[in-house]
């Protein structure tokens, strides 16, 4: 990164930055740093999933991951969140609702073998895990 140049006339040594690899550098620096905050993130929302009492089967808690988004030099970026479709209702909850086309809505309940019958049921409260995973990450998580 650094290049040395000698002077014929005097007895100093002239250092000239080669800003090309500089520019490499500090592009690796940055992305391996958003990594390791992102990889943080990842573990302090699945255990803010398993804290708030949202595991069934473990399924979205499994699935959540970090994927690189693709941007300019020195400017990374990554997306922490669930793959299951079903994680956006467990983080922003739902409202109260009802059958779309049916006059009753059929389902079995967790835990039991028998069927209910419903024409409205509650919303599901909001988790907000991944959103207290992004307001816990601070400057130490980038540093390690």
């Amino acid at each position: 990164a650094c290049r040395c140049v000698l002077m014929a006339k005097s007895s100093g040594v002239r250092l000239r930055l080669d800003a090309k690899a500089a520019i490499t550098y500090a592009d690796s620096q940055s992305r391996k740093a958003a990594r390791r905050a992102a990889r943080i993130a990842v573990q302090r929302a699945k255990s803010n999933v398993a804290r708030k009492g949202r595991i069934d089967t473990g399924r979205m808690r499994a699935s959540i991951e970090v994927h690189s988004e693709k941007r300019k030099r020195l400017h990374p970026a990554y997306v922490v969140g669930p793959r299951v479709k079903y994680g956006k209702y467990q983080e922003f909850g739902t409202r109260a609702h009802g059958p779309k086309k049916a006059r009753v809505m059929r389902f079995t309940p967790k835990g039991s073998n028998r069927v209910v019958y419903a024409r409205w049921v509650r919303g599901v409260k909001a988790a907000h895990f991944m959103r207290d995973a992004l307001n816990s990450v601070n400057v130490r998580d980038y540093t390690g």
